[in-house]
Formats: C-alpha cells, sequence, structure tokens
C-alpha cells in the first residue's frame, strides 16, 4: 500500500513539474497580432503583393542548435509576416544569407529530407503545447507536413496546401497558404493560436527559431510564441473528392472481354 502512495505521490509531483514548467515558459513567450487582407498574396514566392505591407515584421531569430540560446547575427537574420482571410492563413519569411548563391538544393521526395536549407511552420488552434500541425519549405520548393503529438512528428499525415520559393541575391524567400481545411479549429469569434518558425541552414548546421526553445526543459513544443487577432474566421466543411476510374481484360482461349 505503501509503495502505490508513493508512486501516486511521485506521478502527481510529476505532473505539477510540468504544468509549473509550461505557465513559466508561456510568461515569457513572444507574441504578435495577425492582419486581416482583403485580397490574398500570389503564392509565387515573390514578396511584392499588397498583402503584406501592412504585416507585422517579426524577427530576432535565437539559435535553437547547436548554440541554443544564442543570438542570430544580423547576416543570417530570418524575418516573417502573418497574414489571414476568410480562407486560410498565409505567411512569408524572408532568410538572409550571405553565401545565398550556394544555398544547397538538393531534391527529395515529398516528405522527406535532404541536403537543403528548409522553412518550418507550427501552427497549434488549441495552444496546448502538445498537437501543432507542422508545415516545412525546403529550398528546392519541395514541402513536408506533419501532425505533431508531445514532441514526436508523424509524416503520414499529409494536407493540402500551397508554397513556393525564390532564390536571391539576399538568401531565399518562401510563400505560403495553409487553408483552413487543412487544420482544426475551435468555432470562436476571436481567436489566438500558437505558433513557431524555424529555420534549417544545412551549410551551418544550425536551426533557428522565432521563439526561443530552451533544450534542457521541457518538449519543444511547449515554447510557441502566441499569434493573436483571427476575427471571425469559420472552420470550414471538410469534403474530399477523388475521381476514381476501373477497367478489366479477361483473356480465355483466344477470347478477350472487356470490363
Amino acid at each position: 500500500m505503501f509503495k502505490k502512495e508513493l508512486l501516486l505521490v511521485l506521478g502527481m509531483g510529476i505532473g505539477f513539474i510540468g504544468i509549473f514548467n509550461a505557465q513559466e515558459i508561456k510568461k515569457e513567450r513572444k507574441k504578435t497580432t495577425t492582419t486581416r487582407v482583403s485580397e490574398a498574396p500570389i503564392i509565387d514566392g515573390i514578396l511584392n503583393d499588397a498583402a503584406w505591407k501592412d504585416a507585422e515584421l517579426l524577427t530576432d531569430f535565437i539559435t535553437f542548435r547547436p548554440d541554443n540560446g544564442k543570438k542570430v547575427t544580423a547576416a543570417y537574420q530570418t524575418t516573417v509576416k502573418v497574414i489571414y482571410d476568410d480562407a486560410a492563413i498565409y505567411i512569408s519569411a524572408t532568410m538572409l544569407d550571405p553565401d545565398a548563391a550556394n544555398i544547397p538544393q538538393e531534391f527529395a521526395s515529398r516528405d522527406n529530407f535532404s541536403q537543403a536549407d528548409f522553412f518550418l511552420v507550427t501552427i497549434n488552434p488549441n495552444d496546448d503545447g502538445q498537437n501543432p500541425f507542422e508545415f516545412i519549405v525546403q529550398s528546392t520548393g519541395k514541402q513536408a507536413d506533419a501532425k505533431i503529438s508531445n514532441g514526436n512528428e508523424d509524416f503520414n499525415w499529409s494536407a493540402v496546401w500551397k508554397s513556393d520559393v525564390a532564390i536571391t541575391p539576399e538568401g531565399w524567400q518562401v510563400e505560403i497558404e495553409i487553408p483552413y481545411r487543412a487544420i482544426r479549429f475551435t468555432n470562436s469569434p476571436v481567436q489566438s493560436w500558437g505558433v513557431n518558425f524555424h529555420r534549417r541552414l544545412e551549410n551551418l548546421n544550425e536551426q533557428h527559431t522565432w521563439s526561443f526553445i530552451d533544450n534542457s526543459i521541457g518538449r519543444w513544443t511547449q515554447y510557441d510564441g502566441l499569434i493573436e487577432g483571427f476575427e471571425n474566421i469559420k472552420p470550414p466543411t471538410r469534403l474530399n473528392l477523388y475521381p476514381y476510374a476501373s477497367a478489366a481484360t479477361t483473356l480465355f482461349e483466344g477470347d478477350t472481354q472487356f470490363d
């Protein structure tokens, strides 16, 4: 009996520590307010659309790996903008690289990684620090996406979304459109979502994040920043249509039949 009580007390203690850590992390989180637009940007990797003009600029990325917590230098900084409309959330990123001509761009199939830089977004409409959606665009333009549960990525999950990239003399750029049918969220008039942005630099073997992730405490999904200001967006009806056709041929003793 004493053993069971001891295990129960230890379990409760661990649970309280986990809750405490999550609360302490959220006290220092980065926050931003998104902007509703009337005309969606064209997803082509070229960030000259009027929709991006008045969006808040998110920057001051921090090193996630290998020098955890070190501020990223101006030469390799990343800037992000987030906007939305009735149909989707849109994200753009500008990633500086003084060696832009040599950004790795080895191709890989969807949901696979190669010798290439990438930009990664995690979106958690429930803001629970545990179950975000993950969207990745490599410098080649290839996509990857996953559902995350307690820090574990499931790349068997796939959604339909748009993205494109452009290599520039200063680095590279990405534009992303994530339709609301690709994620799950509540039907509330005003919403705030947990979010973080990651950037992988293959040549430097580094990964940077917008919201700092402390490698020594908790799970990486607990360190989301917060995007506020989503207003009057509705969870859509999720209906997918898959065209299907079938044909068969039977050969028997010189007789051919089709079905």
